[in-house]
């Protein structure tokens, strides 16, 4: 129980920061957070075409891989963040969350990997 109220303490400290002022409701901000994700998402799709386009054969297939491998992860550890919370009104705010946070931070990296190809 301490682990779902500390969890829900962030997230809405998060959302109070983070998530527009105009989302007020529960299912505005769950749809604010998909948004999120959905933004983050299609960023990482398109630096994870332009990486591929410069790195050379050899490093394709392990970035392939690995992308795959983050990708399961991501998927995962946002399912596991939702343990506290399955079928509650704020599972989707979590699960959207977590998803974006991981896909910031893996755009991120992939930024950083075609700044150094690239040069």
């Amino acid at each position: 129980m301490k682990n779902l109220s500390f969890t829900l303490l962030v997230l809405f400290s998060y959302c109070m920061i983070f998530c527009p002022l105009k989302a007020q409701t529960q299912q505005e901000m769950n749809q604010s957070e998909e948004q999120r994700y959905e933004k983050a998402d299609k960023e990482l799709n398109l630096e994870y075409a332009k990486l591929m386009k410069v790195v050379d054969e050899s490093a394709k297939e392990k970035l392939k891989k690995a992308q795959r491998a983050w990708v399961a992860y991501r998927d995962a550890e946002a399912e596991y963040a939702t343990s506290d919370c399955k079928g509650g009104t704020i599972e989707p705010m979590i699960l959207f969350a977590t998803m974006a946070n991981l896909t910031e931070a893996r755009l991120k990296s992939l930024k950083e990997n075609y700044e150094a190809y690239a040069q």
